[in-house]
């Protein structure tokens, strides 16, 4: 027989698991079990993006300081070194829609000197020998392109050559690099030291960030560029692809030399649409 006693026991229980389950959905779940559950899952669904290339992606995770703030998210010009980039799309032709998640090695910022003003460039290393390179105006996707020391010594001749017609005050330079991997290429720029003028001054790239540990991604970017915080003298020379090898239809490819005298680096791609721009973010 029910007595008053029972009757506020059971209204105590409920009282109880109410409590439980109002703890459960509005704490528990969202703050702790659901975001776990979360992070397996894009975990999952990275690894085997991230590993396509045939390397051990070596993850570095950022320092975060919790806060109850909204967080704007990071665009991939902040992007640093450990953060992964979602969405890179491929350079490579006849592969427009092939998309996938890169680590960041390195990044670095460029005070580039020209004839109308100094041009902030950022240069973004990904894990799979890949650049991203962003200019005042445009962002480029690149790799890497092994040289040997005679195309090396080919491109630094051109680039003398180039640069001699400019400072002798040829009107029309030659800007043409007439045979370099099976192609003639036109040079469209040519940027390091800017004497004279009313810009002059030495172009500059300095390392802003790079993994604690680079590992087997030591030789993906120049070593010069693996010190946070050491500025060094900066040379580039542009071109585009005109004619010859049907692979490098419609490529950009930029030379660069940290230092003078230093080993010349090779990167060749092309440039990224604003929507393969949008498409990316960091994960």
């Amino acid at each position: 027989m029910w007595t008053l006693f029972h009757v506020l026991q059971v209204i105590v229980y409920l009282i109880v698991i109410g409590a439980g389950v109002f703890w459960i959905v509005t704490d528990l779940w969202p703050n702790h079990i659901g975001p776990w559950f979360g992070y397996v899952k894009k975990v999952a669904a990275q690894e085997p993006q991230l590993r396509a290339n045939g390397r051990v992606i070596h993850r570095e995770e950022p320092d975060t300081n919790p806060s109850d703030d909204i967080v704007e998210a990071i665009t991939v010009d902040e992007a640093r070194a450990g953060q992964v980039i979602s969405d890179v799309p491929n350079y490579a032709p006849g592969s427009k829609s092939w998309k996938a998640n890169r680590t960041v090695v390195t990044t670095a910022l460029a005070n580039i000197y020209t004839p109308q003003g100094v041009a902030i460039t950022q240069f973004i290393w990904l894990s799979g020998d890949m650049l991203i390179m962003k200019t005042p105006k445009k962002w480029f996707l690149l790799t890497e392109l092994p040289i040997t020391s005679s195309e090396a010594n080919l491109l630094l001749k051109e680039r003398k050559e180039l640069l001699d017609d400019v400072k002798a005050g040829d009107d029309t330079p030659d800007q043409a690099i007439r045979e370099f991997r099976g192609c003639q290429w036109e040079i469209n720029g040519a940027y390091g030291l800017n004497e004279g003028g009313r810009n002059p001054g030495q172009s500059t790239i300095e390392c802003t960030s790079v993994l604690s540990e680079l590992g087997e991604f030591a030789d993906d970017v120049p070593t010069l560029l693996t010190t946070v915080g050491r500025p060094v003298s900066y040379y580039d020379m542009r071109a585009d692809f005109v004619s010859g090898d049907k692979s490098f239809t419609g490529r950009r490819m930029v030379a660069m030399w940290a230092e003078e005298g230093s080993d010349c680096v090779v990167y060749v791609g092309k440039e990224m649409s604003p929507a393969e721009v949008k498409q990316m973010g960091v994960v």
